[in-house]
């Protein structure tokens, strides 16, 4: 394991707190990655080239990174400077969707009529075109990297008694993240571990949702719900949508705090 010993050490921290450990260690990477981003690199050619290639970031980490300045800064220079070159590039395309436009529009039906059925030319000057980004939002692909080191890393612990009694009082993965383990892992110990986990938890948690929902009928009102009925729709949009779904129904209000999107003292004093 001491190829992993950084790593591991942030997984055995991240399965004692709530959640899916592998949607914190992503979130966490992708907040380092715009703080970065916001700190350093605002000006940096490789940096701004990548940018502009994906057409700046995706809406969540766009957003993201527009309240994380404001709430360090109060004013959002480093993301006026990124949006105002990539209004340029944007500008430079349209123009060339423009002219497209207006050569469509010159060539007769007659003429594009005879170009697709006896020339078997393609219609391959979409207007939609110069508009389509050339590559995935940044900070999602450095994200994807560390979530993946860090579910090979946590494969690897699994195959190991310490690890396993470790992971068994956490909350276990969620289903996206559980798919990534079983696409990465190889057959053994270690995948049969997490299977078995994983169906334990889905039994559990199928048969609070049941009680829970019984219990809302008139004839068993009075019963008094456990912990583990209280919280089983939170759990359940835990496990099939990741922390951010999690998140968005408070299944732990401390951790939705910390990772909120929309909540600029978050950033305060980075």
């Amino acid at each position: 394991m001491e190829a992993f010993s950084l790593v591991l050490i942030d997984l055995k921290d991240r399965l004692q707190q709530p959640g899916c450990p592998l949607c914190r260690a992503r979130l966490s990477a992708e907040t380092r990655c715009l703080k970065a981003l916001l700190l350093e690199n605002v000006n940096d050619l490789r940096t701004r080239i990548r940018l502009t290639q994906s057409l700046g970031a995706c809406g969540r980490h766009a957003q993201q990174m527009l309240q994380m300045e404001i709430a360090g800064w109060d004013v959002p220079i480093g993301n006026t400077i990124i949006y105002e070159e990539l209004a340029r590039v944007v500008s430079l395309r349209l123009r060339e969707v423009r002219s497209r436009a207006n050569k469509r529009a010159s060539r007769g039906y007659i003429r594009r009529l005879i170009a697709r059925l006896v020339l078997r030319q393609r219609p391959d000057d979409r207007l939609e075109f110069p508009l389509t980004p050339d590559g995935a939002c940044y900070i999602c692909e450095m994200g994807q990297e560390w979530e993946r080191y860090h579910a090979e890393t946590l494969l690897q612990m699994l195959g190991e008694p310490e690890y396993q009694e470790l992971y068994a009082r956490s909350e276990g993965v969620c289903l996206p993240h559980l798919r990534l383990l079983l696409q990465i892992s190889k057959p053994g110990p270690r995948l049969q571990y997490l299977l078995a986990q994983s169906e334990q938890r889905l039994e559990k948690l199928e048969t609070d949702l049941r009680e829970y929902g019984r219990k809302q009928s008139w004839q068993f009102r009075d019963e008094p719900l456990s912990e583990g009925e209280r919280t089983a729709t939170a759990r359940a949009v835990a496990f099939f949508g990741g922390l951010q779904a999690a998140t968005s129904v408070s299944i732990n209000q401390k951790y939705a705090e910390e990772v909120s999107m929309g909540d600029p003292e978050l950033y305060k004093g980075w």
